[in-house]
Order: C-alpha cells, then structure tokens, then sequence
C-alpha cells in the first residue's frame, strides 16, 4: 500500500464535506434572501402606504410627490426609497422597488386593502401591474415558498 493512502482518503473526505457545506450555504443564501426580501419589502410598503394615508388624514389630500410628506423619520426615508409613487385621479400609485435585495411580490388579504386609496401597484404579481376598483385588489402571490404568511408576521398593517 501507498503510505499517501490514509492521507489522499482524508483529502477526499475534506473535500466533500467542503463541497457539501458550499452547497448548503448556497441554497440556504437564497432561502435567506427571499425572506429577508419578503420581510423588508412588507415593512417598506407598508410603512410608505401609512405615511401616504396620514397625510391625507392631515392634509384632505393624497401628496402630490413622497417630498410632501411632512414628519417622516430617518427610517421612514429608507421605505420611500423602496417604492415608486404617482398620484392619480382618485388615489394613487404605489409600486414596491426593493425590499432586502431584490424585489418580492407580497401576499395581503383581502382587508389590508380596504378603505385605502391605493388604486394600482405591482403588488398583483410579476405577470404585469394591476389596477384596482376601490376595494383594491383580490390576489397576489408571493414567490417565496419557504415564508410564513407576511399577515402572520407583521399584521394587517
């Protein structure tokens, strides 16, 4: 027998665990972004889509650009960089960018758009954008199949 024997199987071993332990952290990366894109997306729309209502509450109003909303924090700037707003007619627009990384398609019921004055957002699905009647809209799917539900996470609003 070879004496470099013990030590090639060694190499062997090692090298599979290694490709093994990559091969994890790859697929759990990914696992871990959709969530985190799915939890920060949730939070910036959902922090965008307060601020919007509050300043019509305030105001009689929808803002005619994210630059007219009064009292925003620090924070708050982060979940307006994460969207696009347009105002429109009879509400708004309101089109989530970014939410960790890349950018999640968010599953809300039903309730979480009533009586708000969202009329069109990307929310609906990565097919194309959707425009809503008042009630908003009646579906979207969200692409990350290992989340829990967003209204078990963070609530209706």
């Amino acid at each position: 027998m070879d004496s470099n024997f013990p030590d090639r199987t060694f190499t062997m071993h090692a090298m599979r665990l290694a490709f093994c332990t990559l091969l994890v952290v790859a697929v759990a990366g990914c696992d871990l972004q959709e969530q985190g894109d799915a939890r920060m997306g949730d939070q910036n729309f959902k922090t965008a889509i307060d601020l919007i209502e509050l300043h019509k509450v305030r105001t009689g109003s929808y803002p005619a650009t994210l630059d007219d909303l009064r009292f925003a924090g620090a924070w708050d700037q982060i979940a307006l960089a994460s969207v696009e707003y347009v105002r429109l007619e009879s509400g708004y627009e309101l089109n989530l960018t970014r939410g960790w990384i890349g950018t999640p398609s968010i599953t809300y019921p039903n309730a979480f758009w009533h009586g708000r004055g969202i009329r069109k957002s990307n929310m609906q699905g990565v097919q194309g954008r959707a425009e809503f009647p008042s009630g908003g809209p009646t579906v979207a799917v969200s692409t990350c199949r290992s989340c829990p539900p967003l209204a078990a996470v963070g609530g209706d609003s």
